[in-house]
């Protein structure tokens, strides 16, 4: 009796034909399962500036200049004065509003410092302006 030699063409193998589809299968079960996580922060709607209107009222321009200079009417003003000056306008015209102009690269600081002040004044009619995005 002759006994079959194995050769090695006849070795067991692991079957990878289908191993691809299992990945891609795994891929999107991933995928569907997975839980984004949303942006829990303060919930605000920010103002659009799609549109843009002008206002005919004469305005009190507060500037905030990039390096942090304050402005009042264009007049250099240390923060601390700047409730005073604008009480004493307002107490002549009372329809006068405050509009805070500022760099788009101040400091935030130093605009809530000037809102602070304000709002410590008891002005609350305050305006912060944009300008509208140009569409491409």
């Amino acid at each position: 009796m002759k006994f079959r030699r194995k050769s090695s063409m006849d070795e067991d193998e692991i079957p990878t034909g289908s191993m691809g589809d299992i990945a891609f299968l795994l891929i999107i079960f991933f995928i569907l399962t997975t839980v984004f996580a949303k942006d829990k922060g303060i919930k605000m709607e920010l103002p659009s500036t799609e549109t843009q209107e002008t206002l005919t009222l004469k305005a009190i321009t507060i500037s905030v200049e990039k390096d942090g200079t304050v402005s009042v009417d264009g007049e250099k003003t240390a923060v601390s004065e700047i409730s005073t000056y604008i009480l004493g306008i307002k107490s002549r015209n009372p329809e006068k509003f405050v509009m805070i102009k500022s760099d788009k690269n101040a400091r935030y600081g130093v605009i809530m410092d000037v809102m602070d002040e304000l709002m410590a004044a008891g002005i609350k009619d305050i305006a912060l302006p944009t300008e509208e995005e140009e569409k491409k």
